[in-house]
């Protein structure tokens, strides 16, 4: 089930936990002095067994929709797979979205992974684009097209 939320409180908490924010925050950014930008969109994820992820949403023109999701190390796996497929279904079925797009450092292939199994293809690199450990990294630009995604 997807559903929206504007809990600040929530959003941080989720997105802070530490197997997370070590993967999603770049150099310099810290946990305890991060809030989560409200104007964007936010979408809980939960099944059975109860919460599974975090999604941040937001446009980059009026039919594009970029992602980024939130998964606890505890629900990684088929929940989390189950997870992007029924945000994606959601995103499609509920907003006037036609495509939704993501980037991941080059450092995370299990996260491209992630982003592939649930449909979307790789379409290009953002070079020298992430700040992480020291290091400036490329970022893979993935997408996925309403009409690719089997609603």
């Amino acid at each position: 089930m997807i559903t929206e939320t504007k809990d600040s409180e929530l959003i941080k908490k989720i997105a802070t936990l530490p197997d997370l924010w070590e993967t999603i925050a770049e150099d310099g950014i810290e946990s305890d002095k991060w809030s989560p930008d409200l104007t964007e969109g936010w979408l809980l994820s939960s099944d059975d067994m109860g919460f599974v992820g975090l999604y941040n949403v937001h446009p980059t023109n009026s039919v594009t929709l970029q992602i980024h999701p939130m998964m606890p190390m505890e629900t990684r796996g088929k929940r989390a797979y189950e997870s992007a497929q029924d945000v994606l279904r959601w995103i499609f079925t509920t907003t006037q979205y036609q495509k939704v797009v993501c980037e991941i450092p080059v450092i995370y292939r299990n996260v491209k992974l992630f982003a592939m199994q649930a449909g979307m293809k790789e379409e290009g690199i953002n070079r020298k684009s992430y700040l992480k450990n020291g290091k400036i990294h490329d970022q893979w630009h993935l997408g996925i097209a309403k009409q690719e995604f089997e609603l």
